[in-house]
């Protein structure tokens, strides 16, 4: 990729012009990284999706952060630069295009009326982080000033979204908060079952999202592609299939989905999980659980992963191995509210109730709208006893109570 001009730059961001060597159709691309790793270094590269639009003749504005912040770190500076090129390109572009998945879906949307995009292809992307209908990225979103919001001001009304999204993920109250800013004329709404989050990988392991991307950017429809082709040779559908039917109590076909997704890749340790689970409900309990003790000699960095194999763990009976699991995922991750309130209903089956109590305030601060922290907390109190106590587990009892009601409020109201 040869870059020729770097439009903006700052410590944690960076904004690249790259023209493509055949853009017959004068057209443009502007996109925007996802949620990147610690250790991920995204401002040199060619963006995302970068190489794959050069190589298929669209000039590239690629808009990359090392943090992720939501691109609440675009300033209104930074915009004037992409705005300020835009404007004097020559020839000029006869059509802008914004791309990006998860937070790079979000800024493709934020962004699309400042930059007057005509399409957008948004892969799970999400409506707000910091709201009480979705904590996935609760810890994220406290350490992140919002200066730009989704609303009917950020939504350019001759743009065409297409959004792709799991129907049966959370990403589903994002799209549907999303739906109600967007002329229905104007959004394509592309619902894939079982692909989870982000759609990206069921789609790449498809071999579809090159497909969808430019028939949505050249065509403005992607009626020629066909989303559920091949979905059984997708890794990622296959896990997320076993996990529903698990959830479903039909767990003969979650083991025979989850044993699929294994046989495509065997080197993902969450499989391996999903694997004892749908193993369990099989009622094959020891089978399943000699298979997660395994699973946790290995060094797994993953907190995602550790927290729900310490919780397995702990359902199975083995509170030992599930306490020794949640600390080594609290010594990577300590500010995580799941992994400490894990850490507390374990340390509460090993009555060690003032340790219980400890990583249940600790969960409450680190999330403290957190209904069922709270009720937790207020569990606690009540078991240690004393009349101090009892009042600290009343006082927590009402606040679940409260959140709660905010929660169902949130979720149940336009």
């Amino acid at each position: 990729m040869r870059i020729a001009k770097t439009l903006f730059t700052s410590e944690d961001l960076k904004i690249d012009f790259s023209p493509s060597v055949a853009n017959i159709d004068h057209c443009v691309a502007i996109t925007f990284t996802p949620f990147v790793a610690e250790t991920e270094n995204v401002l040199d590269g060619s963006g995302y999706a970068g190489d794959f639009l050069l190589a298929n003749g669209f000039d590239l504005i690629a808009v990359k952060s090392s943090k992720n912040l939501w691109f609440q770190n675009l300033s209104q500076t930074a915009l004037n630069e992409i705005q300020r090129f835009l404007e004097t390109a020559e020839p000029n572009y006869k059509k802008r295009v914004g791309y990006g998945s998860s937070m790079g879906g979000y800024a493709a949307i934020q962004f699309s009326n400042a930059l007057k995009l005509d399409v957008v292809l948004a892969l799970s992307p999400q409506f707000a982080i910091d709201q009480p209908y979705d904590q996935r990225w609760a810890l994220a979103a406290k350490n992140i000033v919002f200066q730009h919001r989704i609303n009917q001001a950020a939504i350019y009304d001759r743009c065409k979204y297409f959004v792709a999204h799991d129907p049966r993920d959370i990403d589903t109250v994002h799209v549907e908060k999303l739906r109600a800013l967007i002329a229905p004329t104007l959004f394509i709404d592309i619902c894939i079952p079982f692909a989870g989050h982000p759609v990206s990988y069921y789609l790449a392991e498809t071999g579809l999202i090159q497909d969808l991307a430019l028939s949505a950017f050249r065509f403005l429809n992607i009626d020629n592609v066909k989303i559920h082709v091949g979905r059984k040779k997708s890794k990622t559908y296959c896990y997320e299939l076993s996990k529903r039917l698990t959830a479903r109590a039909k767990n003969k076909s979650a083991l025979i989905a989850i044993d699929r997704a294994i046989a495509i890749d065997n080197r993902v340790d969450e499989f391996y999980l999903q694997r004892c689970v749908a193993q369990n409900a099989l009622g094959q309990a020891d089978a399943a659980l000699t298979a997660a003790q395994m699973l946790a000699t290995k060094n797994i960095q993953n907190t995602y992963l550790l927290g729900p194999l310490a919780v397995f763990l702990f359902e199975c009976g083995d509170f030992e191995t599930a306490l020794k699991i949640i600390n080594h995922a609290l010594a990577i991750d300590s500010n995580s509210a799941e992994l400490q309130y894990a850490r507390s209903r374990i340390c509460e089956h090993r009555h060690e109730l003032t340790e219980a109590i400890l990583s249940a305030n600790h969960a409450l601060m680190i999330s403290p709208r957190s209904s069922r922290v709270a009720l937790q907390l207020a569990a606690l109190h009540w078991k240690q006893g004393g009349l101090r106590n009892m009042v600290a587990a009343a006082w927590h009892g009402l606040n679940a109570l409260r959140l709660a009601g905010r929660k169902w409020v949130a979720a149940n109201l336009p």
